[in-house]
């Protein structure tokens, strides 16, 4: 079998589009996030007891 490695200028290529794609998609799913009316936002860095938080949501929002 053929050695298929990349050259370090097409890596560096495919790094740099690989990087591009990641970013484009994380954009869309945070403008498809933010269209959602009924949303919850969370400040996941904001504060120790955020699991039982999350946690009381996700059950008073499944009760209905």
């Amino acid at each position: 079998p053929q050695d298929e490695r990349l050259s370090p200028d097409d890596s560096a290529l495919a790094l740099q589009r690989a990087t591009a794609a990641t970013r484009q998609l994380a954009k869309r799913q945070l403008t498809w996030l933010r269209s959602m009316r009924d949303r919850t936002v969370v400040a996941c860095d904001d504060n120790a007891q955020l699991p039982d938080q999350v946690l009381a949501w996700a059950q008073h929002a499944l009760r209905g």
